[in-house]
């Protein structure tokens, strides 16, 4: 089995099936509302909302004062496909969510430390693309 696959599209496929249970809404019915067996219609579809993904922080702005600080440390705990944080010129970004959209495995390599050596190779639109993983700046 490939490292892609064990670090990678398993953990991945895990979280989506787990994730496709979330979201459901159950409305309780009140003894007003409850119809009787006879009144139900047969074709009734349940309401099913899905959960909207947000950053933990959406005030967080890519280099403003505002944003919180993590060490070389921190970031270094957050390594795998599961969780991967990278260091870009003194800032932290979590690109988890983008390590399934990547056209290849090789940003596993710079999960949890300095990438910004391997960064430097990567098109411009990667580059204004980064901001979107921003969580936050490295504490010296």
């Amino acid at each position: 089995m490939s490292l892609f696959m064990k670090q990678v599209f398993i953990p991945l496929l895990v979280s989506a099936c787990l994730l496709s249970s979330c979201g459901k809404v159950i409305t309780p019915k009140t003894e007003e509302s409850i119809e009787s067996p006879t009144t139900q219609q047969a074709t009734e579809t349940p309401t099913i909302t899905i959960p909207q993904v947000v950053p933990t922080d959406v005030n967080k702005v890519e280099g403003t004062s505002t944003a919180k600080s993590y060490t070389a440390a921190e970031v270094a705990t957050h390594k795998n496909g599961l969780s991967c944080w990278l260091i870009l010129d003194n800032k932290v970004y979590d690109v988890t969510a983008f390590i399934s959209k990547h056209p290849n495995d090789a940003i596993l390599k710079g999960c949890g430390r300095d990438a910004t050596q391997m960064f430097a190779r990567h098109p411009e639109s990667a580059k204004e693309m980064k901001a979107q993983f921003y969580i936050g700046e490295l504490k010296s």
